[in-house]
């Protein structure tokens, strides 16, 4: 099959048979011999099980579980050729909404070595990654999205699963970078473990924490909490709060973000754990953060107080629910929203609120570019584009909006 065009996920198109086929791994102009995954009556889906014929643009994945392992989409091409293939799928999703001004483009600073977060799956030779567009978990040793010392975190923790022999006990394990290393293990049920040998082993930079089911992790090691700092400000580190897994492009972002935005009176909506809103209340005169999840909502809390932000409000709650009740007139609207994009109600409520400038910032541009369709009245003034997840089919989109 040749592969003809690409696909919003970045994958190979062709067709067989007269049948749009997406095929990932896969650049426009190769040849290949496809394996099937997936069937419909419309499309198919498959891998490559042969390269016929490479593209010149084609280059060898650094990483031998490229293609086996769901982690990574582009490692068969340069950076330089992602950003230009996200940015032609970013232009493609705006076309719908008439877009076809300038895209501003932000790479990361590092393509391999960024994340700051990663979730580890248990299976019975330890810990690994879903395979694309499956559930069969491949193991992996050492992941190159991550830098070396939390691989070599990794690799501890991985001999401590299987001396402990913890395989079928465990969820994931949860694996984070800031002020120090936390790893996090979530069991499937109560479990009496000593992780005191663990703690030596990795050392006084790292924290240990373990849950049943992904909420409420508690702290397992005798160490203080620790303080992050950063945008001017400090604030105490949860390690099931939400946050960008890039932090270089994390800053650049939200300090274009507050750049951006204008008026006195600002809502953030899906606040997170009120970084964001922090960095927005040193412009605003008030600021109000909506959160639903409250490991973020008490972390915004503590670090409202921490740092004396009096013009700061979070609110805890449903956006879709939160947003219609509050009687208030806002000048501007942040949201960013998860990969689903806005709730129907939360986009009523901002053609209600009358606020002069939109900023949205989105994982998704499906989703974004059908938030921006029902938004009634507001004009797509300018978009760019922050390569948050280098070799992978992501990014994250900054659309401002303005009132008509």
């Amino acid at each position: 099959m040749k592969i003809t065009d690409f696909g919003y996920n970045g994958e190979g198109v062709g067709h067989i048979d007269g049948k749009v086929c997406f095929v990932l791994y896969t650049l426009t102009g190769e040849e290949v011999d496809v394996k099937i995954t997936k069937q419909t009556s419309s499309f198919l889906k498959g891998v490559p099980s042969r390269l016929v014929l490479a593209s010149d643009l084609r280059q060898k994945p650094p990483c031998p579980y490229f293609e086996k392992c769901g982690g990574c989409d582009f490692q068969h091409m340069s950076y330089e050729n992602e950003i230009e293939l996200k940015k032609h799928i970013l232009e493609r999703h705006l076309k719908k909404v008439g877009f076809d001004g300038k895209i501003e483009i932000h790479s990361s600073n590092k393509d391999y070595g960024y994340r700051n977060k990663i979730r580890l799956f248990c299976c019975n030779d330890g810990l690994g990654f879903k395979q694309a567009e499956s559930n069969n978990i491949i193991p992996i040793k050492k992941c190159l999205l991550i830098d070396e010392p939390m691989n070599e975190v990794l690799d501890v923790v991985q001999n401590f699963i299987k001396a402990q022999s913890l395989q079928k006990r465990l969820l994931n394990v949860i694996i984070r970078k800031q002020s120090g290393v936390h790893v996090w293990f979530v069991f499937k049920q109560e479990v009496d473990i000593d992780f005191l040998g663990l703690s030596l082993l990795l050392g006084n930079d790292c924290q240990i924490y373990q849950s049943v089911g992904s909420d409420n992790p508690q702290r397992v090691t005798n160490k203080t909490s620790r303080e992050v700092e950063e945008f001017g400000m400090v604030y105490n580190f949860h390690v099931d709060a939400f946050r960008q897994v890039n932090d270089a492009v994390c800053e650049e972002l939200y300090n274009k973000v507050a750049e951006i935005v204008k008026g006195e009176v600002v809502l953030n909506a899906y606040s997170g754990a009120g970084v964001l809103s922090g960095v927005l209340a040193k412009r605003a005169k008030v600021v109000y953060g909506v959160e639903l999840g409250l490991s973020e909502h008490e972390s915004a809390e503590e670090l409202k107080e921490k740092n004396n932000i009096s013009n700061l409000k979070n609110l805890q709650g449903f956006c879709e629910e939160v947003l219609p009740n509050l009687d208030v007139r806002f000048d501007s609207v942040v949201v960013d929203p998860p990969r689903k994009g806005c709730d129907k109600t939360v986009v009523e409520a901002l053609n209600k609120s009358g606020a002069k400038q939109i900023v949205y910032v989105s994982c998704n541009p499906a989703s974004l570019v059908r938030d921006i369709v029902l938004l009634n009245g507001y004009r797509l003034k300018q978009v760019e584009m922050f390569d948050m997840f280098p070799r992978t089919a992501n990014c994250e989109t900054l659309a401002i909006l303005e009132k008509t």
